[in-house]
């Protein structure tokens, strides 16, 4: 993993959780925007789909990816959980990184984005 090499990172929510919904898609921008600069996380792009998060995402190592997935984790939970009057997990499992080596890699995996 290195600096410059992108990640396709993917999120899953829980079945009773759409991140499509138009509340739902600024609480994930808004999320995003707060990721504190000290974990060097850069999100590129994301794409929702309605109980799955795909981010474009740079990271130098896999502590800043790690630390700041976890940051961003935390902080679009409480806020789909403000919006939608719940409480517990809201996502199934962690996060999955897939590295994308190469141009052809990011067009793929973008390919069917908004």
């Amino acid at each position: 993993m290195n600096a410059r090499t992108p990640l396709l990172v993917t999120l899953r929510a829980r079945a009773d959780v759409d991140l499509r919904r138009a509340v739902n898609l600024a609480a994930i921008q808004k999320s995003i925007d707060e990721i504190p600069d000290q974990f060097e996380l850069r999100v590129l792009r994301f794409s929702a789909k309605a109980h799955e998060l795909q981010l474009l995402v740079r990271a130098p190592d896999k502590r800043s990816l790690s630390r700041g997935m976890q940051s961003f984790g935390v902080r679009l939970a409480n806020a789909l959980h403000r919006e939608l009057d719940t409480w517990g997990d809201v996502f199934v499992d962690r996060y999955e990184a897939q590295a994308l080596e190469t141009p052809d890699a990011v067009r793929d995996a973008t390919r069917t984005w908004d």
